[in-house]
C-alpha cells in the first residue's frame, strides 16, 4: 500500500506539472495574440489616415473614411479583449503554480521567458506504448492495488478453514512488604495449669486444656527489591499449556467476507484493464496531436506568408484605385487571422509535446522532477508465519 500511495502521488505531481505547462503556454499564446491584434489595429489606423488624405484631395468619397474608422474601432475592441485575456492568463498561471516568494499572501504573477519555438519530436507509437505501460505511475499503483486485493481474498478464504491453536502461559510471582506481627490463638493440652484463667481442668490427674496466644511473623516480609528477587528465584511459578480447535459450521459471516473480497479483486482487475485501455488511447491520441501539430505549423506559416504577400499586392492596387477600401480591409483581416492561426498552431504543438511526454510517463524526468520513495523495510519475522 505504501508503494501504491507513492505512485499515486507521483501521478498527481505529473498532472500538476502538465497543468502548469498548459497555463504557461496559454500566457505565451495570449501575449502573442495581443501583438497580432495590435498589428491589425495599426494596419487599420494607417488605412484611416490614408483614406482621409485621399478624401481631402478628392480621390475617395467620405464614406471610405467612415468604413475604415468602423473597422479600426472593431479591431480596437479585439485589442482590449486580447489585453484582458493576457491579464487573466497571467493570473491563472500564478494561481496554478502558486508562486509565493517570502510567504506573500497573493501568488506572484509570472511572466514566461520563452518564445514559441516548435520542437522536433520523433513520435514512435510502439515505443511510446511500451514506455507508458512500464513507466506510468498510475499503472504501477493499479497493479499493486490488485496484489492487495488478492491478499485480502486469501485472508478472507482462511476464515472458512478449521482453526487449530496451541496456547500456553507461564508466569512467576514475587511478594514482599512491611512486616506486621499477627496473633494466633490455639487450644492445647497442658499437664499443669498455666494460670490467669487460661486453662480448664479435665479431671483429677487428667491435666488441663489451655488457650495459648502465639505471635507469628510473615516469612514474606521485606522491601520491594526483595519481591523482585523472589521473581528471579523462580520459586513461585505457574504455567499452563493446551490446544484449541475450532470447526466452522455455518460460518455465514466468513463466506460473505470471501464473496466481498472476490468482488473487490475482480473490480480492481477490471479497473486495471480499463486503465491500460485509457493509457493506450492517450498515447495514440497524443502522438497524433504531435504529428498534426507539426503539420499545422508548416501549413499556417505558409498561409501567413501568402496572406502578407496578398495584402501587399492589395495595398498596391488600393493605392492606384483598383481596389476598394473594403477589399483592403478584408485582406488585412485575413492576415490577422492567419497570424493568429500560426500562433495557435505553435502553442497547440508545444502542449501536444507535453501531453506526449505525460502519456509515456516521461514528463517528470524531462523537467528533472524526482519523487523520492521511502526506504523499504524488511519483512518482520512474525509476518513470515
Amino acid at each position: 500500500m505504501a508503494d501504491a500511495a507513492v505512485y499515486q502521488y507521483e501521478a498527481q505531481v505529473a498532472d500538476f506539472v502538465e497543468q502548469v505547462i498548459e497555463a504557461y503556454w496559454n500566457v505565451v499564446r495570449t501575449r502573442e495574440n495581443l501583438e497580432v491584434q495590435r498589428e491589425s489595429k495599426t494596419l487599420a489606423d494607417r488605412t484611416v489616415h490614408e483614406n482621409e488624405a485621399r478624401v481631402r484631395v478628392g480621390l475617395l468619397p467620405p464614406v471610405a473614411v467612415l468604413e475604415a474608422e468602423a473597422d479600426a474601432k472593431s479591431r480596437e475592441e479585439q485589442v482590449i479583449k486580447a489585453d484582458n485575456d493576457l491579464a487573466v492568463a497571467r493570473q491563472l498561471l500564478a494561481q496554478t503554480a502558486y508562486y509565493r516568494p517570502a510567504d506573500t499572501f497573493v501568488p506572484r504573477t509570472l511572466e514566461p521567458a520563452d518564445e514559441v519555438v516548435p520542437e522536433d519530436v520523433t513520435v514512435d507509437i510502439e515505443h511510446g506504448l511500451s514506455a507508458a505501460l512500464s513507466s506510468r505511475p498510475e499503472i504501477q499503483a493499479s497493479a499493486r492495488g490488485i496484489v492487495v486485493q488478492q491478499l485480502n481474498e486469501r485472508i478472507a478464504t482462511n476464515g472458512l478453514l478449521p482453526r487449530l491453536d496451541v496456547v500456553g502461559s507461564y508466569g512467576v510471582n514475587g511478594l514482599s512488604g512491611t512486616n506486621r506481627a499477627t496473633s494466633l490463638t490455639t487450644v492445647a493440652f497442658s499437664p499443669t495449669d498455666l494460670g490467669g484463667g487460661r486453662c480448664v481442668a479435665l479431671g483429677s490427674g487428667q491435666g488441663f486444656l489451655c488457650k495459648v496466644v502465639l505471635n507469628t511473623v510473615s516469612p514474606f516480609a521485606g522491601s520491594q527489591s526483595e519481591a523482585y528477587r523472589r521473581l528471579e528465584s523462580n520459586d513461585f511459578r505457574s504455567y499452563s499449556f493446551g490446544v484449541q480447535f475450532q470447526m466452522p459450521l455455518s460460518n455465514a459471516l466468513a463466506r460473505s467476507e470471501v464473496t466481498q473480497s472476490r468482488i473487490a479483486r475482480s473490480q480492481a482487475e477490471l479497473n486495471h484493464r480499463q486503465l491500460l485501455s485509457n493509457v493506450t488511447l492517450e498515447v495514440r491520441r497524443s502522438a497524433a496531436d504531435v504529428t498534426s501539430g507539426r503539420q499545422r505549423i508548416d501549413t499556417t506559416r505558409v498561409a501567413r506568408a501568402l496572406a502578407e504577400e496578398n495584402l501587399r499586392n492589395q495595398q498596391k492596387r488600393h493605392d492606384v484605385g483598383m481596389a476598394t477600401t473594403k477589399d483592403l480591409l478584408d485582406f488585412q483581416t485575413r492576415l490577422t487571422s492567419a497570424r493568429a492561426a500560426e500562433v495557435q498552431a505553435k502553442i497547440d504543438s508545444a502542449i501536444a509535446v507535453a501531453r506526449w511526454l505525460r502519456a509515456q510517463g516521461r514528463l517528470l524526468g524531462q523537467y528533472q522532477v524526482v519523487v523520492e520513495q521511502p526506504g523499504r523495510r524488511g519483512t518482520p519475522w512474525f509476518a513470515q508465519f
